[in-house]
């Protein structure tokens, strides 16, 4: 039985029914028990006809890009195939993917944009969002999380281009690039020195591209957009090249907000800027980019395995004691001054903003923890309706603003929490 055939197959199952019939794959099933698995594609799947068809001409495309790089013995969009660096029309979308990397002067990127797009229109810019051991190296996988943002796109039905840049990782010792980490900009025999400015051209890059296909005018300002990990990654990135992004959409990253300061070192204030990066910091394009930062109104109760400074359990996701990612010394004084509590942190910080004139928005999901964001998609759907209006609106929209739940409202402590 042929991949296309298995492929049809899946697509007319019941939800009820296995995704595959057997527990045990052979070995040319494998890839496509990954796409069966992939929680967008089964969303995909139970969508409308048009939503059923664009999955299966996205999957399509992987599959033969996959059997052609399996027959070749070569990585998947390694070199220019029939579906690298072209543009592929499936229904109302164009996708482009992006591997010639001109002698490495940017990262692979998916350009993702409906036909419906209007003039002058602002690129939203995300990077790959993985876990810190995860790595990018097996371009099967990341490509397979490629398909998976490109289905959360599909189905926002945003009227937007959509931009995801893949920022390499290949081995637990190299620095954390994925969140900008103080390393890549410090360490020596950096594989991807100035990362921040490979990212920056494959934006570039893009909006030429999304021009020159679409035959409209595009902005020179993005709106850029990150949860977790690439939460982390927009936070920093905002800092070193504000002058690009009119907006910025940025969740989970409650307790690592930076802080325009000279009371602190960078990542988290500016102190040495100029020293990392050999400019001076861009106050005043700083100040013009409007901030909408979102959490979970539950994310400070999965605990990790690190203890704060009383010896109490952190939250998993308090970036602030993640040392790989932020420099212990900083984060200590940054804690003495915003909080110790991750959502106390998060609740000063934003004030913080406010009191400096900042343009700045805050927005707590009632009962939502770090994941209703991600597998569970718990709030998923109003998430996307935030990020459609302030895509279009702005600071004075009603994007991250519904329910009146700002960072003033985040609870700062539980009754549960494990000590």
């Amino acid at each position: 039985m042929g991949l296309l055939t298995k492929l049809k197959q899946f697509f007319i199952k019941k939800k009820d029914q296995p995704l595959l019939d057997a527990p045990n794959v052979h070995k040319e099933d494998e890839f496509i028990k990954k796409l069966q698995e992939n929680r967008f594609i089964q969303q995909w799947n139970n969508g409308d006809q048009q939503m059923q068809e664009t999955a299966k001409k996205i999957i399509s495309v992987l599959q033969h890009e996959k059997n052609e790089a399996d027959a070749q013995n070569r990585q998947m969009f390694s070199e220019k195939t029939k579906y690298t660096n072209v543009p592929i029309n499936i229904n109302e979308y164009t996708i482009y993917i992006n591997t010639i990397t001109v002698n490495g002067s940017m990262f692979p990127y998916i350009l993702v944009y409906p036909k419906t797009i209007d003039e002058n229109c602002e690129l939203i810019v995300d990077t790959l969002n993985t876990l810190n051991t995860h790595s990018t190296k097996e371009r099967e996988v990341t490509f397979i999380d490629g398909a998976e943002q490109i289905g959360k796109y599909v189905r926002s039905q945003i009227n937007a281009p959509m931009l995801y840049v893949y920022v390499p990782r290949e081995n637990e010792n190299e620095p954390y690039y994925q969140q900008l980490a103080r390393e890549c900009f410090t360490s020596n025999d950096l594989k991807y020195p100035r990362c921040d400015l490979l990212v920056k051209q494959s934006i570039l890059d893009a909006q030429k591209r999304l021009k020159s296909i679409s035959g409209k005018d595009v902005s020179d300002k993005i709106v850029l957009n990150g949860y977790s990990t690439s939460g982390v990654f927009a936070q920093r990135f905002a800092e070193i090249h504000p002058e690009i992004i009119s907006k910025a959409i940025i969740g989970a990253t409650t307790g690592s907000i930076p802080i325009p300061s000279k009371d602190l070192d960078w990542p988290f204030g500016i102190r040495n800027f100029e020293e990392l990066f050999g400019k001076k910091f861009d106050e005043e394009s700083y100040k013009k980019i409007q901030f909408a930062y979102y959490v979970g109104e539950l994310e400070a109760k999965e605990t990790s395995n690190r203890r704060d400074e009383n010896g109490n359990i952190v939250p998993m996701h308090d970036i602030s004691y993640l040392t790989i990612s932020s420099p212990e010394d900083i984060a200590t004084r940054y804690r003495a001054m915003f909080g110790i509590n991750l959502n106390e942190r998060f609740k000063n910080a934003i004030n913080w903003y406010k009191q400096h004139g900042y343009k700045i928005t805050s927005k707590i999901y009632k009962g939502a923890d770090h994941r209703s964001f991600g597998k569970g998609y718990a709030h998923y759907e109003e998430y996307l309706k935030d990020l459609e209006i302030f895509y279009q609106e702005g600071i004075n929209g009603e994007g991250f603003k519904k329910g009146k739940a700002s960072a003033d409202e985040i609870r700062t402590d539980f009754d549960d929490y494990v000590r």
